[in-house]
Formats: C-alpha cells, sequence, structure tokens
C-alpha cells in the first residue's frame, strides 16, 4: 500500500515539478544576452586611389590615368561604396580623351584580399582634331576588381587594385582596365 501512495503521490507532484523546471528556463532565456563586442572595422569608409588604364573604343585604344575617389560603409567583412572617377588620357590616334563617371561598389575582405563588383555610369568624351566639337558617349555596365592591402594600420590600409569594366554605350562595348594604388581610410 505504501509502494502505491508513493508512486500516486510522485506522479500527483510530477507536472508541478516540470512546470517549475519549465518557469526557470523561461526566466534564463529571457534574461538578456551579454551585448556583441563591437567590430573595431566597422564605419565610414574613404577610398582614394590613382594609376594607368586603358579602354578601347571600336577597336582604338584608349591610354590614360584614372583617379577615384569612394565613400561609403564597411565592417570586418564587407563594404558598400558609391564614389566618382575620372580618366584623361590620349586615344592611339592622339585625340585628347576625359570620361567622368559615378559608380557604386560593393565588395568582400578576405584577409589582405579584397574582391568585388559594381555598376558605374559614364561619360566619355573624344575631342576631334578637325574641328572644336567632341564625340560624346554615355555608358552603363558592370565592373569587377580584385585588390590587395600592401601595408595595414588598423582601420587604414596602402592598396593596389586590378580593375575591369564592359560599359554598353549605344555604339557597342567599350571593355576597360586599370591597376590602380590607392589608400582607404
Amino acid at each position: 500500500m505504501r509502494v502505491i501512495r508513493t508512486a500516486l503521490l510522485a506522479v500527483a507532484l510530477a507536472p508541478a515539478a516540470a512546470s517549475a523546471q519549465t518557469a526557470a528556463d523561461w526566466r534564463a532565456a529571457a534574461r538578456p544576452l551579454p551585448p556583441r563586442p563591437r567590430d573595431p572595422m566597422r564605419g565610414f569608409m574613404v577610398h582614394i586611389a590613382l594609376g594607368p588604364s586603358i579602354r578601347s573604343l571600336h577597336g582604338v585604344g584608349i591610354y590614360g590615368g584614372d583617379l577615384r575617389l569612394d565613400l561609403g560603409g564597411r565592417n570586418s567583412r564587407w563594404f558598400i561604396a558609391g564614389g566618382l572617377e575620372a580618366h584623361f588620357g590620349r586615344t592611339g590616334h592622339g585625340l585628347e580623351t576625359s570620361l567622368l563617371g559615378l559608380r557604386f561598389n560593393f565588395g568582400f575582405f578576405l584577409g589582405p584580399v579584397v574582391v568585388g563588383g559594381g555598376f558605374e555610369l559614364v561619360g566619355l568624351q573624344i575631342q576631334r582634331v578637325t574641328s572644336d566639337q567632341s564625340l560624346d558617349q554615355v555608358a552603363l555596365g558592370p565592373r569587377a576588381f580584385v585588390g590587395v592591402d600592401l601595408a595595414r594600420w588598423e582601420r587604414r590600409a596602402l592598396t593596389l587594385t586590378l580593375d575591369a569594366s564592359a560599359l554598353l554605350t549605344g555604339n557597342g562595348w567599350i571593355p576597360s582596365g586599370a591597376l590602380l594604388v590607392g589608400f582607404r581610410l
């Protein structure tokens, strides 16, 4: 008889014990988590770069230099930025060229390596020799880049970047490439 009473008491008290345990679990789960440590690389980013570039319009080479400025946000793994691009140079036939553009970039930091892509909208101007007029083209297209941080100081870095794009105009494609040395803050 005593065994039956003990068994009945255990069965009767089991839900209460489980309920108390569940309530304790809920209270533990409701406690706020400790704050995540702040990513020291998170914040505003500025990247300034310059270097030689080559473009091709209908098989005619356009040789010159690029200057780029990008502003955006970053953390230790990725970044998003927008910026301006300027190119000044000459065609293979000696005609002066200039290019001004707007860029949108995104990329990933893989240790000292940076890979990414984006889009750009540019205006290309080629000065004619026979008159004061110029040939003007507006182009839009994708771009891709890979770079390496040559030296780092906390959030700052001296960079080397290989950049390629394929811009679509009303008259065809303008493939381009640039090798840029830059500084990222």
